[in-house]
């Protein structure tokens, strides 16, 4: 519903989008960090995108959802993984959102922007030592 930059993580949504159009490219590279718990009845995780050194993306609440099922979490309290990483780029994405949280981030008022798709199968990793970024 948002462009990267007006959700959780604060970014340069503009800027994002040009970094997605001249650098990020298919089978490119990207590791999810955590950067969120939303603690409700159900705890949502949500998880920010890195490529190279920089922030791309963000996951979705129906991401954070299905991925907290699979991992049986229950309580507030649950211990989440700090990063995915063995995630690729498929492509880039044309999105179609909510004209005026497009407007507010300075990409106009059309509901239109890009997102990157991401696949593959995520490693788990629970340690500070074992999330750190490699590139």
């Amino acid at each position: 519903m948002r462009p990267f930059g007006g959700g959780i993580v604060d970014a340069d949504a503009v800027a994002t989008q040009d970094y997605l159009t001249g650098s990020v490219r298919r089978g490119d590279c990207i590791q999810l960090e955590l950067v969120h718990v939303r603690d409700s009845e159900e705890p949502i995780p949500f998880y920010a995108a890195r490529h190279g050194s920089r922030l791309i993306a963000e996951t979705t609440e129906d991401f954070g959802r299905a991925f907290a099922r699979r991992l049986g979490a229950k309580t507030a309290g649950q211990r989440w993984p700090l990063s995915l990483k063995g995630v690729s780029v498929d492509g880039l994405e044309t999105v179609l959102g909510l004209p005026s949280a497009g407007s507010s981030c300075g990409l106009g008022a059309t509901g239109l922007w890009l997102r990157p798709r991401l696949l593959g199968l995520a490693d788990l990793h629970w340690n500070q030592e074992d999330s750190q970024v490699v590139d």
